[in-house]
């Protein structure tokens, strides 16, 4: 798994993942966020009701994450 640990203030649940020259990370406090994988600086987040229990990144820069009262998300990233 990929991340910055010395950058994250919160307990990361849902795996990283590397595309795009991004990371992506789902998080027990229910947020989706997307990293810059040179800088580590967090460019954007999407909140969610429950832990972010799993997550994946699909080809075409796409993220599907579960939740931890059963739902999918399916999110397409776009510059």
């Amino acid at each position: 798994m990929l991340y910055f640990a010395d950058r994250l203030k919160y307990r990361k649940s849902g795996g990283g993942w590397s595309f795009l020259g991004r990371l992506a990370s789902g998080s027990w406090d229910g947020a989706i966020r997307l990293w810059d994988a040179k800088t580590g600086a967090e460019i954007t987040r999407l909140e969610v009701d429950a832990a972010v229990n799993c997550l994946i990144a699909l080809p075409a820069a796409c993220l599907v994450a579960g939740d931890a009262i059963g739902r999918l998300h399916w999110l397409e990233v776009v510059d």
